[in-house]
């Protein structure tokens, strides 16, 4: 019986990727699989660079410590430990799309 539903289990997860085909998180391109971003458009991305927020990842404009924070997480600390997106919503990334996934974000 556990085997059944396992087996129901592992085709309702597979049945999206028969009825839609997995596209870029960047671009309408076709993947391999959903959350994939294709290799041209991954050496373009523009990635954040330190210094940023200890906390949650926001760049800083100015030469920051490491564990410095910004003034919103000094006022109010977040929930979370720490939370940083890599890339910057930019470039290609303007048009991010989540695929029924989101982009990384929180370590918690």
């Amino acid at each position: 019986m556990a085997r059944a539903g396992a087996l129901v289990n592992g085709a309702v997860r597979r049945a999206p990727r028969l009825v839609v085909a997995a596209r870029s998180l960047v671009s309408d391109a076709p993947v391999a699989r959903v959350g994939v971003i294709e290799a041209a458009l991954w050496q373009e991305l523009p990635f954040i660079t330190p210094p940023w927020c200890a906390a949650c990842g926001v760049p800083f404009q100015t030469s920051e410590p490491d564990d410095a924070l910004c003034p919103a997480c000094v006022i109010e600390p977040p929930a979370f430990t720490s939370a940083r997106a890599p890339p910057v919503y930019d470039g290609p990334c303007a048009n991010w799309r989540s695929n029924g996934n989101t982009p990384p974000a929180a370590t918690v």
